[in-house]
């Protein structure tokens, strides 16, 4: 209960403080994209929708339910101080067998289902897939692959010859090939496969800094390199009671996070970032050294803010400061 006032606080104090010269969007897994989007009744279904409309300052809503293939894009700011909002607006709760309470909140998934199964050799399955949404200038290969929603991540591959056991993935971006080999060597007919080539929220496009973004209660899944990825020119970023889950990463630049933030070998740092009582875990990497697979990656930063945290199911570090590249203004666990 304490949780729940708390969140709506906070939700109804930043909307306020936005109400005189934004505009407040309503989004939900029934719907319609050609609407206003303005109320419940006219709300918009996709994400897409969302960041080709919202604008400096504005607040949006999200109803309850997995919204798949979904990546969000803030608009740019330039340091305007001005909050951009995305928030859980049901704060509904469902009863759970054991008696307890859990929220309800929005899923926004990078990945989307991948479906077609064939054997290829022995456990090996692979599957035709486009790849989804792929940000301009990341590196093919890498997928992230998680099974049955919130289930196993896969460890990625960069080539197909290094798929060779269990719980294990390869993406061809030539052939357009998805392959798994699942942690019990089944058929992935029999599950939910979920895949991903993108981020579930992109701060990146672009040079531009994308600033003054708020975000509270939403659970943010998927990311290769990052499932938050961030960079050196984002400043007075807020998560707040948000989940943030699956990272999978592969490339020898950078140690991927579920948060990462890209670096700048200059002068520029991102500053004044926060994680306040947000879930943060499962993170892979092929590589094995410091940083890699990490619950946060931290590159080109300073006073940055992690509170009251969990963070769990790493490869490596809960929160990595690159060395030269960051410097941390307050840390919890």
């Amino acid at each position: 209960m304490k949780s729940s006032i708390i969140r709506q606080v906070i939700f109804i104090t930043i909307a306020a403080t936005n109400l005189a010269l934004a505009t407040n969007y309503y989004v939900r897994r029934a719907g319609n994209d050609q609407s206003s989007g303005t109320s419940w009744n006219t709300a918009w279904a996709t994400v897409n929708r969302v960041n080709s409309s919202v604008a400096i300052g504005d607040t949006v809503r999200f109803g309850a339910g997995i919204y798949l293939g979904s990546r969000i894009v803030p608009p740019a700011n330039n340091n305007n101080p001005t909050w951009t909002v995305y928030a859980c607006s049901t704060f509904a709760t469902q009863n759970d067998p054991n008696g307890s309470q859990t929220w309800l909140d929005p899923i926004i998934v990078s990945g989307v289902e991948v479906s077609g199964w064939s054997v290829y050799s022995g456990n090996i399955y692979r599957a035709s897939w486009d790849g989804g949404l792929d940000p301009s200038g990341a590196n093919n290969d890498i997928v992230c692959v998680v099974i049955d929603e919130s289930g196993a991540l896969l460890q990625p591959n960069t080539n197909l010859s290094g798929l060779n056991e269990s719980n294990e993935c390869y993406y061809d971006p030539s052939g357009h090939y998805l392959y798994v080999w699942l942690p019990d060597g089944s058929n992935p007919s029999g599950h939910t496969v979920w895949a991903s080539r993108s981020h579930a929220m992109d701060f990146c496009p672009g040079t531009t800094g994308r600033d003054y973004v708020y975000v509270v209660g939403l659970d943010l899944r998927m990311g290769r390199e990052g499932t938050i990825f961030m960079t050196y020119t984002t400043d007075h970023t807020t998560f707040y009671h948000c989940s943030m889950k699956y990272m999978a990463h592969t490339i020898e630049v950078g140690n991927g996070g579920v948060i990462w933030s890209v670096y700048q070998n200059g002068s520029q740092w991102a500053a004044y970032n926060s994680f306040i009582a947000c879930d943060i875990g499962y993170a892979v990497d092929t590589r094995e050294s410091a940083g890699d697979g990490s619950g946060a990656s931290i590159y080109s930063h300073k006073y940055v803010l992690f509170d009251s945290c969990t963070i769990h199911d790493t490869q490596s570090s809960g929160i990595y400061f690159k060395e030269a590249y960051g410097s941390n203004w307050n840390t919890g666990s």
